[in-house]
């Protein structure tokens, strides 16, 4: 089936901006259009957007379903980013402005990509990640989902055979075993930030830098911002003030200040734009 997607933004620009990722993630690049595998109530549906916002998709689901998960994914409908399209310093985010947040919606899995992505370069963090993809044994169509924490509690060979630090690999199978003893664990709405963020601090090997970024990433307290991020400093000085440097984390505090209650969101689409026009093609 077929129905058109139009979205704020240019599915041409998101599917560059995917094509220079090192490895795979969950939204991947086949030819021209971008595709994703959805588990809609236990079914495996692949997805397919071309330049042209036309999507497709096989496996067993109603077409109401598959577009209500396609808008939640590339947030089709978000008020604050037509806020920040509209702000007066929108140009220094580029293409990137009206681009959605791709991220983990599985708090499981949304934790340990941040785990995995800290202190690190992003090749190396995407490269752990797709690991664990590929050991996932949630596929259909080529595609995959992240694995779930009983699954790497049975088989801890992936976790393993990471790339990564002992101490790393260690809290992540720490994280599989919460999580699978507790797996609301976090996904309770009703918690405050600072509950949020005590409840992720209790956590062993959880600090308040990969809290405050977890939490960010997944539930869209977007007004936190990684300011020690050097990708980041070296994106807002070159966008936002022209200089080939890199800004201090007060520098870059108050630079994005005049994106005000916006400025996560701006940090976000900052770093978007730093990947595609600074990154080669994927490798």
């Amino acid at each position: 089936m077929k129905v058109s997607c139009r979205p704020p933004f240019s599915w041409t620009a998101l599917r560059e901006f995917l094509s220079r990722i090192p490895f795979p993630l969950l939204e991947r690049v086949e030819g021209d259009s971008i595709v994703r595998l959805l588990d809609l109530d236990g079914r495996w549906v692949k997805i397919s957007i071309d330049p042209r916002g036309r999507l497709r998709w096989w496996g067993e689901a109603d077409g109401k379903s598959v577009e209500r998960r396609v808008g939640e994914i590339f947030e089709l409908d978000s008020p604050v980013r037509e806020r920040l399209q509209n702000h007066p310093r929108a140009e220094g985010l580029g293409d990137a402005v009206g681009m959605p947040i791709l991220r983990f919606r599985d708090t499981f899995a949304a934790l340990v990509t941040t785990v995995l992505e800290q202190q690190t370069n992003w090749k190396a963090a995407t490269g752990a990640i797709h690991s664990l993809l590929l050991a996932s044994h949630r596929k259909a169509y080529g595609l995959a989902l992240f694995p779930t924490p009983e699954q790497l509690l049975k088989d801890p060979r992936p976790v393993e055979q990471l790339l990564v630090t002992h101490r790393r690999k260690s809290v992540v199978l720490e994280l599989a075993r919460r999580f699978y003893h507790e797996p609301g664990f976090l996904d309770d709405s009703s918690h405050s930030l600072a509950e949020a963020e005590k409840r992720l601090l209790s956590l062993k090997g959880i600090g308040p830098w990969t809290a405050r970024i977890f939490l960010s990433k997944r539930f869209g307290y977007r007004a936190l911002v990684p300011y020690n991020d050097v990708a980041l400093q070296r994106a807002a000085a070159w966008f936002l003030k022209g200089e080939r440097k890199k800004l201090t984390p007060l520098e870059l505090e108050d630079a994005l200040s005049t994106f005000g209650e916006l400025a996560g969101e701006a940090a976000h689409r900052l770093l978007m734009r730093w990947v595609l026009e600074t990154y080669g093609e994927k490798i």
